[in-house]
């Protein structure tokens, strides 16, 4: 028998969504290219860009709607 989670959408998060946002965040972090495409569906795409913040890149533009 498994165990009841109250919190399964916090580790779903932490654990499928941090750790892909890591796993691109590093990988932009190793690039060397000054120019960069990220290709992301806008619902995915916002701790990306929070961490591409933290990292002293600028939004140029909005997202669109």
């Amino acid at each position: 028998n498994c165990q009841k989670i109250d919190n399964i959408s916090e580790i779903r998060d932490d654990v499928i969504i941090n750790f892909r946002n890591t796993i691109v965040l590093e990988e932009l972090d190793a690039e060397t290219k000054n120019k960069i495409a990220i290709i992301y569906g806008r619902a995915h795409f916002e701790g990306i860009k929070q961490g591409l913040l933290e990292r002293g890149y600028t939004q140029v533009s909005p997202l669109p709607e």
